[in-house]
């Protein structure tokens, strides 16, 4: 690891706040600097979540299919986690992620962290409440569209 990428993106990224000087090491053995360009897919639904990624620039649109036509998600940026479905069996992207514009972001192997999260419990644990934060935001935004949805669908009944 290098100390520009630890500096320049690792290091501040808002899931490592507040962490240790450990903990930080840990995700440095496993962590390499990536770019993609617009238009690029990152990962496809339904491939082997392999990767775990930090946002630093740029914005990734997840995508789903729904019938067909793939269907815009969440629109992710600077900032943001990337991909929490590598912790969770059947290890699988529950969406399509795509680049809208250039994306630097840190891609850490998932593999070599869960097996440094089983060998060392207080790294693992640490891993999972961060981790875990991200999912629960993630529904948390994905509930607030449902509701946002049914409110506007309820009004369109009412007004027809």
């Amino acid at each position: 690891m290098t100390a520009q990428l630890t500096e320049g993106c690792l290091k501040p990224h808002p899931f490592l706040q507040n962490c240790t000087g450990e903990f930080l090491n840990h995700l440095e053995e496993f962590a390499k600097e990536v770019q993609f360009a617009p238009g690029e897919i990152i990962f496809h639904e339904a491939d082997y979540a392999d990767r775990f990624y930090l946002l630093c620039e740029g914005t990734v649109c997840l995508e789903a299919r729904a019938g067909g036509e793939p269907v815009n998600v969440q629109v992710l940026g600077p900032g943001d986690v990337l991909g929490c479905s590598w912790l969770f069996p059947p290890f699988e992207w529950h969406c399509t992620a795509r680049a809208m514009e250039p994306c630097r972001a840190v891609a850490l192997n998932a593999a070599s962290l869960l097996i440094r999260a089983e060998e060392d419990p207080v790294f693992g644990y640490e891993l999972m409440k961060r981790v875990s934060r991200q999912v629960v935001q993630r529904l948390q935004t994905m509930r607030t569209r449902i509701v946002r949805g049914l409110n506007e669908a309820r009004a369109a009944d009412i007004s027809i």
